[in-house]
Order: C-alpha cells, then sequence, then structure tokens
C-alpha cells in the first residue's frame, strides 16, 4: 500500500457510527443449562468493509486497546435499540468481550425473558446472523492502495455497544459514514469525487457540516425516499428502529449518488 495519500488524524469523535459485519460467526454456546450469544463484532484488518462509496474500511487490530484498558460500560443490544432492555452488559458481567488475532469477540448471557428467547429461537432459525457495533473514532488513517482502492484505517476507537441484528442496512447510520470522510486528506477526497470534495463542498479542505437532508436542496432525496415502497413497507412491517434504518440506509444510496 502507497503512503501517497496518507494522514494520520483525529477523526471527529461527536459522531457515533455503526458497522455491520455480515460474516460475524454469531451463534449460541451452552453451558449447562445456560446458553450464551457468542460471535466477532468486528474484524481486524486485512479484513475490509464492503464499498462504502467509493472506499473502504479496515479496524486496525489495536483500535480498541486503550478503550477496553480503561473497563468500559458496553452494552450488548439488538439492533442498536436503547429503547429495549440490554441483552448484556460489561459492567454487570453478562457481557464480555476480548480481542485475538481475529478481531473483537463477545460473549453475552442469555436472559430468560421473552425478548431474548426469541432472538435465540430466529438464531437457531439462521433468521439473524449477523452481528453489529457502535464506536466512535478518535484516530484514523487514509491512504491509497497501489491497486487505486481508498482505505480508511479505525486506528483508535471508542466502543458503545455491540448488537445482533436481523436488519441488514449497510451502512445503517448515514451521518456516521459521510461525517467520517471529514477526517480524510484533501487530496484523497479530490479522488474520490473527481476533483471535487466527497462532501458535496466547493473547497475540499471545508469540513464544514454537510447540508441537513431536511434543507430544500435535498428535498428532492426526501421526496423519493417518500416515494419508495420499500421504505413504506418497513415503516408498516418493521419496528421503529428497523424503518429508520432503512430509511437512512436507502438516503445514503440516493446522496452517493448526487455527489
Amino acid at each position: 500500500m502507497t503512503n501517497k495519500h496518507s494522514k494520520h488524524t483525529a477523526a471527529n469523535t461527536s459522531v457515533k457510527e455503526r458497522r455491520l459485519l455480515s460474516d460475524g460467526e454469531l451463534r449460541i454456546e451452552s453451558d449447562g443449562n445456560k446458553q450464551k450469544i457468542v460471535g466477532y463484532a468486528a474484524k481486524f484488518s486485512p479484513a475490509k468493509s464492503s464499498d462504502m462509496g467509493g472506499w473502504f474500511e479496515q479496524i486496525d487490530s489495536h483500535a480498541f486497546d486503550t478503550c477496553l484498558a480503561t473497563k468500559p460500560d458496553v452494552r450488548c443490544l439488538f439492533n442498536h435499540d436503547s429503547n429495549q432492555p440490554p441483552l448484556g452488559r460489561s459492567s454487570s458481567g453478562t457481557l464480555r468481550l476480548r480481542v485475538d488475532q481475529v478481531g473483537l469477540f463477545y460473549e453475552c448471557d442469555a436472559a430468560d425473558n421473552q425478548m431474548t428467547r426469541d432472538i435465540l429461537i430466529s438464531m437457531k432459525r439462521g433468521d439473524i446472523s449477523q452481528s453489529s457495533f457502535g464506536f466512535q473514532c478518535s484516530l484514523d488513517k487514509w491512504e491509497q492502495a497501489d491497486n487505486g482502492d481508498i482505505i480508511r484505517t479505525v486506528l483508535e476507537a471508542q466502543l458503545f455497544d455491540v448488537s445482533p441484528v436481523n436488519f441488514g442496512a449497510y451502512p445503517d447510520a448515514t451521518s456516521g459514514v459521510r461525517t467520517s470522510l471529514r477526517s480524510a486528506p484533501a487530496s484523497i477526497r479530490a479522488i474520490l469525487k473527481g476533483g471535487k470534495s466527497v462532501l458535496g463542498l466547493d473547497d475540499p479542505d471545508d469540513l464544514s457540516t454537510p447540508d441537513d437532508p431536511d434543507t430544500p436542496d435535498d428535498q428532492d432525496v426526501e421526496d423519493d425516499l417518500n416515494d419508495c415502497d420499500e421504505c413504506r413497507a418497513a415503516h408498516v412491517n418493521h419496528s421503529d428502529t428497523e424503518a429508520q434504518s432503512a430509511r437512512a440506509a436507502h438516503r445514503h444510496l440516493l446522496s452517493l449518488r448526487r455527489l
């Protein structure tokens, strides 16, 4: 990988990002009469994300070292939904986290309640098979590989939650994905935009906040979302969290087309 377009920078730590791990090896393990939800929430480099709009992301093997050393109070949530009781919590000992050569591994003791039983049934059926994690990046690096791919490496991150998910919208946090581009050098953003800022700004060095999706300039995006049969179906057939996730993912794709 070349260092022609490389930069270590403090990222925008006020933005929470989420990433879906499609091959997270999510499974159920039994320990006597107890069941555990186990899997990888993140996998380290050289594993990379899917295309995130012209660039890819990888997680450094030491990205969570500083965070985990502080013994953070991390939750295991379902679909990142903090309005529901957590499946487990590190401060109570019901959620345990560790890193190995593969990635960030978690195991969560299954509670004896209806929500958890439903999740376990869906996992056994194969309906729930993916994991995701919520984080804030405090240090990253951008560079262009020899094959031309733009790679963001998350070097240091604060971990908030790990989540089995059943709605595989990826990426499911539009603002987090777009805002992560702010830490990229102007040269990288110029490559992604073909000479223009990937944030839709005239000046690639202008790191001001992108327009709010509800402003008149983005009204065409909102009109497309309102006319989308899939978005309406998600609103009717899924929870508010899942419907918002579907709408956010669709907005992300529409926004990328307008860059």
